[in-house]
C-alpha cells in the first residue's frame, strides 16, 4: 500500500528572504521495492508561484519511479538534514535536488553530508545560479553530479563548473526548466541506476 503524507500547514507566507514558501512536500515510497531511494530537494526562490516548480517535480518522481520524496522551499532546506540522516541510517540510496537559489542550499546540504560521512549517489541541479559568481564541484561524497542549464543568462554559468559534472542543456527558459514532460526519461533512468549500483 502507497502511504502519502504532506505537512508544513498552510503556505509559510513570504519569509526572510521575500520568497513565496510551497509547504514541505513528503511522499513515502511503495515498501515492497527492493532498492530504497530517497530523494531530498530544495526548490527556487518563486516555488510558490511556478507552475513547474521542484514540488510538482516530487510528486512525479514519487510516482514514476516508486522513491521516497521530501521537498522544501529555499528558506527550509534545513528540515531536510534530518530525513537524509535516517536515509541513510535505513541504508537507503539518496539522491539531492534543487532549482535556482535552492541549489546553494542544497550544496550546502551534500558538504554537511560529507562531513558526517553520508554518500549521496546522484545530485541534480536545475540553473544553479550561485555559479554565477562561485566555482561549483562534484563534492567527495558524491557518486554522480548532474547539472541542467536552460536558455538564457544562467547558460554561461557553466564555465564555473569544474570536475566531474555532466552537463545537460535544456532548449527551455529558466521558468519553465523543471517540466517532468522534458525530465521523465532522464529521472526513471537516473533511479533505476542508482537502484543498481552497489
Amino acid at each position: 500500500m502507497k502511504l502519502r503524507k504532506i505537512t508544513g500547514g498552510a503556505l509559510a507566507g513570504f519569509l526572510s528572504l521575500g520568497s513565496c514558501a510551497s509547504p514541505e512536500l513528503y511522499l513515502q515510497r511503495n515498501e515492497d521495492r527492493d532498492k530504497k531511494v530517497f530523494v531530498a530537494g530544495v526548490d527556487g526562490f518563486m516555488d510558490a508561484v511556478l507552475e513547474n516548480d521542484l514540488h510538482k517535480l516530487g510528486h512525479n518522481i514519487h510516482e514514476e519511479c516508486n522513491a521516497t520524496v521530501v521537498v522544501n522551499s529555499v528558506d527550509l532546506e534545513g528540515k531536510n538534514i534530518d530525513k537524509i540522516r535516517k536515509a541513510h541510517e535505513s541504508g537507503e540510496k539518496i539522491a539531492l535536488v534543487a532549482y535556482s537559489m535552492g541549489c546553494k542550499r542544497t550544496y550546502s546540504l551534500a558538504e554537511q553530508c560529507s562531513k558526517e560521512r553520508i554518500k549521496i549517489d546522484l545530485m541534480v541541479f536545475y540553473d544553479p545560479t550561485f555559479t554565477e559568481t562561485e566555482p561549483m564541484y562534484k563534492p567527495e561524497n558524491v557518486r554522480r553530479c548532474v547539472a541542467y542549464f536552460s536558455l538564457g543568462p544562467f547558460a554561461g554559468n557553466k564555465k564555473n563548473l569544474r570536475g566531474e559534472i555532466e552537463i545537460r542543456d535544456s532548449p527551455r527558459n529558466h521558468f519553465e526548466l523543471v517540466d517532468w514532460n522534458d525530465l521523465k526519461k532522464d529521472w526513471t533512468s537516473d533511479i533505476e541506476r542508482i537502484r543498481k549500483e552497489k
